[in-house]
């Protein structure tokens, strides 16, 4: 724990070779401008013999500092600077269990503040003993970056934009609980995204470290490609972007086990995908069920040039895993709705996926009916590789059968 210069302490004592009481309490550490902490009022009875522990204690707590990145020091762990820091409450004592009440913890400006704390904690110390329960906060945020909590989280985290909202956080450091959650996000790319529901138990240790999760999701964005991770993509114009999910552990896992992806206004710039995403808590055993139907006309007029082609409706499955070794495709089916007209099926696997994506894969046409104008017939390329830069490499066609 680092140092904390000035030290100032004064009090009037009281009392008998029995029992002592502190009164005006004045305990100051720190400097002003820095990091400081003052600790004023009364301790009413302090026993001097037995076991006994202080009782009557009525003593108000103030931290400040004018980086909320001067904790770092302080708690051993990287805190990231959000602003100035002012914490202030008040603690008490209920048959040797010392508590605090009143907590206001915020964070940023006082009228708009980025982060705020508010409410109690029942037990901080029991018979002077560290045991912390009967946590029952409000955390709000406002306009809070998630990306400066990057360090602290030990990985970097994607660009969603500025948080808002706000949860209840009730227990205790072993077991958690999290309600009343509604939080929504907003990135310069226009990708808006909410979040609302709860989580029963959020346990620090353990193979399983949520329990009772019931959340769900929406997003809206104007196109693909305001999706993180998305942006280099050469993706087709296909219009806005709405997708609800929803998230539980019903199953004994955490799973998707919902979720709908739809995009555009118009038959002409048409998709929609349904599925689920089953144990998304483990990155080694997550697994993709879904399916998905679009117009043609916007793939045709992307990867084709051909902006007078027929705009059939076409429909498509697709079943994925991950494993240590990578992402195995077991399927991927594609073709016109009513299966008549063409059928593309295909296998296969992404490995190296943190470095430069490798695909290995096979890809098998199936047509039923000759070509007759529609999308049929004419030579398609196998499953596109990935290049390093996650760029698509360019999809080739022939264009023998898909005009008019």
């Amino acid at each position: 724990m680092p140092q904390l210069k000035p030290f100032q302490a004064s009090a009037r004592v009281k009392g008998t070779t029995e029992v002592l009481s502190l009164n005006e309490i004045a305990l100051r550490i720190g400097q002003s401008r820095s990091l400081r902490m003052e600790v004023k009022g009364d301790i009413g009875r302090i026993p001097l013999e037995g076991n006994r522990s202080n009782s009557d204690v009525t003593l108000s707590v103030l931290l400040q500092a004018e980086k909320s990145s001067a904790l770092s020091k302080l708690l051993s762990v990287s805190i990231p600077d959000l602003g100035p820091l002012k914490a202030t409450g008040r603690i008490n004592d209920r048959q040797g269990n010392f508590g605090v009440r009143d907590v206001n913890i915020l964070v940023g400006d006082k009228k708009k503040a980025t982060l705020s704390v508010t409410g109690a904690i029942a037990t901080v110390l029991k018979d002077y003993d560290l045991a912390v329960d009967g946590i029952d906060l409000k955390v709000a945020a406002r306009n809070l970056s998630l990306q400066s909590f990057s360090e602290l989280l030990g990985q970097p985290l994607p660009d969603v934009g500025l948080l808002n909202g706000s949860f209840q956080l009730a227990g205790s450091p072993v077991q958690l609980a999290l309600s009343k959650a509604k939080l929504s996000t907003k990135s310069t790319r226009g990708l808006t995204m909410t979040a609302t529901g709860r989580v029963d138990r959020i346990r620090l240790e353990g193979e399983k470290p949520l329990g009772g999760v019931k959340v769900s999701f929406t997003a809206e964005a104007p196109d693909l490609r305001a999706l993180p991770g998305l942006e280099d993509f050469d993706f087709p114009d296909l219009g806005s972007l709405q997708l609800t999910a929803n998230v539980n552990d019903r199953s004994g896992n955490l799973d998707v086990e919902a979720f709908d992806i739809r995009s555009g206004s118009g038959k002409e710039a048409f998709f929609r995908m349904q599925g689920k995403i089953l144990q998304i808590a483990n990155p080694k055993k997550t697994a993709l069920q879904a399916t998905f139907e679009t117009a043609s006309q916007p793939w045709i007029k992307k990867y084709m040039q051909q902006p007078k082609a027929d705009n059939l409706p076409l429909a498509g499955a697709i079943k994925a895993r991950s494993t240590a070794a990578g992402v195995l495709i077991d399927e991927v089916r594609f073709g016109t709705a009513d299966g008549k007209r063409l059928v593309l099926k295909a296998q296969g696997k992404l490995t190296n996926l943190s470095a430069t994506p490798e695909a290995d894969s096979s890809t098998r046409r199936h047509r039923t009916r000759p070509c007759r104008g529609g999308i049929d017939g004419g030579r398609i390329a196998a499953v596109p590789q990935l290049a390093g830069n996650q760029r698509p490499a360019q999809r080739q066609f022939s264009k023998g059968c898909l005009r008019r």
